[in-house]
């Protein structure tokens, strides 16, 4: 990918935050993670983080980042930005999926302009650095189950037209069976907030994210999708969980290929509101109780720095000026970092896995 105008690209800015960021969390993945993201312009990024697992000792993370339509991210991927453009490279067949994404995103006779609010790009930075790899992608579906007339009808038309974007045309039609036995099961009151693929992993399945599901609501999607002695490892699971969260969103994989995976989002605040570490210490110290988390990576957890100023960045970080942005210049601008959630992830063999999300998002300071 190569970018015109703004000047300023993601790499630069992740370059001048580096030396505030956990030599655990980046390891030897910071070259891979700039080469993912130069090309990138900032401005289009809303929530950029890590994730990382949590019970093995090998240093480094993996990469994700979010655009919107707030922040220019649907016109700009979509090549329709009047004053930036990103080129999609003609090698990678995982950025030309999501080039014919974004551009039935921006089509307003397309059910995902008014149905996606936004998308995240997610990078295996050793494969992507090493093999040239595009990223996994999800969007997140605007339409909420709740939703009167047709809700069901209208989120998985959604799901199948992106769906069907990021594989040329067509859905194969077990996705789409499977798609709508989901969405058919679930309570009014649930949701759909993030879908996605693979897309380096050919005949990945497709990915969804539930949110607004009680604890027995959620055994209960697993005991439909994936019988009852995976309801019952969930189930047994979020009771464990229960005492030390806020709330859990599932994710399954659905499709011919999906496996038996069960992924429990764990939340111990509401995501993008400030939060201290204190929040996760009962969660953290459970999990390292449990063996799904060492004691060190609680402790890098518990220390991220919970504000990045631009001063403190000097003189990497770059000098904004522009007539557009000279009454925004003069406000001190920084960078928040905090976790975000943690996932566990559940599958048939009783086994489960941790990861933590650490997100860190722009702020103006004044």
């Amino acid at each position: 990918m190569q970018a015109h105008k703004p000047n300023y690209y993601f790499s630069r800015y992740l370059t001048s935050l580096r030396r505030f960021l956990p030599s655990e969390i980046i390891g030897e993945h910071f070259p891979g993670i700039l080469a993912v993201t130069d090309g990138i312009p900032w401005p289009m990024v809303s929530v950029f983080g890590f994730e990382w697992r949590l019970e093995e000792d090998k240093r480094g993370a993996d990469f994700l980042f979010a655009a919107n339509i707030a922040t220019g991210g649907r016109d700009i991927l979509a090549g329709r930005h009047p004053l930036v453009c990103i080129e999609i490279g003609e090698i990678q067949p995982e950025w030309q999926a999501i080039s014919a994404f974004c551009r039935h995103w921006a089509d307003p006779q397309s059910a995902l302009f008014n149905g996606a609010d936004d998308v995240w790009f997610e990078f295996d930075i050793n494969a992507a650095a090493e093999h040239r790899l595009g990223p996994s992608f999800f969007f997140g579906p605007r339409v909420g189950l709740g939703d009167p007339e047709n809700s069901i009808q209208r989120t998985s038309l959604i799901l199948q037209e992106g769906l069907s974007a990021l594989l040329y045309g067509g859905t194969p039609k077990g996705v789409k069976l499977a798609i709508d036995q989901l969405l058919e099961g679930l309570p009014s009151h649930a949701r759909v907030f993030q879908a996605g693929l693979m897309l380096s992993r050919p005949g990945s399945p497709l990915r969804i994210c539930l949110d607004n599901l009680r604890p027995d609501e959620i055994a209960a999607c697993a005991n439909r999708l994936r019988g009852t002695d995976m309801a019952g490892l969930v189930a047994k699971y979020i009771e464990r969980l229960q005492p030390y969260v806020l709330f859990i969103k599932p994710s399954f994989d659905v499709g011919p290929n999906a496996s038996s995976r069960i992924g429990l989002e764990c939340y111990c605040t509401v995501p993008q509101r400030p939060s201290g570490p204190d929040v996760w210490a009962p969660l953290l110290d459970h999990l390292v109780a449990d063996g799904l988390c060492i004691a060190s990576r609680r402790d890098v957890l518990m220390n991220l720095k919970p504000l990045i100023r631009a001063a403190d960045c000097q003189p990497e970080w770059p000098q904004e000026s522009s007539t557009a942005l000279e009454a925004l210049v003069r406000r001190e601008r920084g960078v928040s970092m905090q976790l975000h959630h943690i996932k566990l992830t559940v599958d048939s063999t009783h086994a489960a896995s941790a990861k933590a999300y650490i997100a860190l998002q722009k702020v103006w300071l004044n």
